[in-house]
């Protein structure tokens, strides 16, 4: 991970610093899907993991600017948080999910598995979508509108089991 992704506390809490000042502006910007993402915070990994909480970086956000101010960012580390724990209720999904990437990647049809790996390292041939590919891949990172519109020409275009391009996401966890 750069500094730009950070999972060290020390390294979390600059990046946070860096991002505050930037929080007001979050909701009339966070929709524009460009490389460098300044718009977002970079802290998905951070939060997953503990090393900064929701609370602490919701806290300081309204503390700093205001919550009429914040209230869009404020929303989606709510609505982050949410389903987070949707999901801890109900591990069976997170089971049958897993066994599912495992089912598909020993008994799976050849060539579906071939188009996945080929569509899941940027060579699909629909540009856009490789250079979605290939950035989750160099950087561990893609924009959430980017992530939506490739998972959706994952599915309906590719005709490949969404199970395997939740994998490709998340691909510590399949």
């Amino acid at each position: 991970m750069s500094e730009l992704y950070p999972l060290r506390r020390s390294e979390a809490v600059a990046r946070w610093r860096e991002f505050l000042p930037q929080v007001p502006a979050y909701a009339a910007a966070r929709n524009a899907v460009r490389r460098e993402h300044a718009a977002v915070s970079r802290l998905s990994g951070a939060i997953r993991f503990g090393v900064l909480t929701p609370e602490e970086l919701v806290g300081e956000a309204v503390r700093a600017h205001g919550f009429g101010r914040v209230e869009k960012w404020v929303q989606e580390l709510c609505w982050r948080d949410y389903w987070q724990s949707w999901l801890r209720q109900r591990p069976g999904v997170w089971r049958e999910w897993r066994r599912r990437v495992r089912e598909l990647e020993t008994v799976g049809d050849g060539g579906m598995l071939a188009r996945a790996e080929a569509v899941a390292s940027g060579r699909s041939g629909v540009a856009v979508m490789d250079g979605f590919a290939r950035e989750l891949r160099e950087t561990g990172y893609l924009h959430n509108h980017a992530r939506m519109w490739w998972a959706a020409f994952w599915v309906h275009c590719e005709r490949l089991p969404w199970e395997l391009g939740a994998a490709f996401f998340f691909p510590a966890a399949a």
